[in-house]
């Protein structure tokens, strides 16, 4: 069974890497939508202190227009979420697998879809 999630530790420093990620994200059709900075957040609303975290919000717009074409609910998993943090001196970047995911709709132009999603961000993940 394939993973639900596709984690990869870069060598690189934490800011370093945010900028990278994004690079790599753009390179293969994606725009960055949304940024969510956990560590800011949970410091102003509770805080708490934690180990630099962000969630990027990554869309490619040729595959969302097809998503949402196929299935009226899928804005529940998009954007296309990818966590950079912080992990002592490296940086890891999870992605999800939408091959696990989608499924769960039980759509076969979604599951098509999600092949070809998946295609592209197991490319984004090994080019880290």
């Amino acid at each position: 069974m394939k993973p639900i999630i596709y984690s990869k530790f870069i060598s690189k420093p934490y800011h370093e890497a945010v900028d990278y990620v994004k690079e790599k994200l753009i390179q293969l059709g994606f725009g960055i939508i949304s940024e969510i900075n956990m560590k800011e957040t949970l410091k102003i609303k509770i805080d708490a202190e934690i180990r630099p975290y962000l969630i990027i919000g990554a869309c490619n717009p040729i595959f969302a227009k097809k998503a949402i074409a196929a299935e009226k609910n899928i804005g529940i998993f998009l954007p296309c979420n990818v966590v950079i943090q912080q992990e002592g001196d490296e940086t890891l970047v999870t992605v999800m697998n939408p091959e696990q995911v989608m499924p769960a709709f039980e759509n076969s132009a979604l599951n098509t879809l999600a092949i070809e999603m998946n295609s592209i961000l197991s490319k984004f993940m090994q080019e880290l």
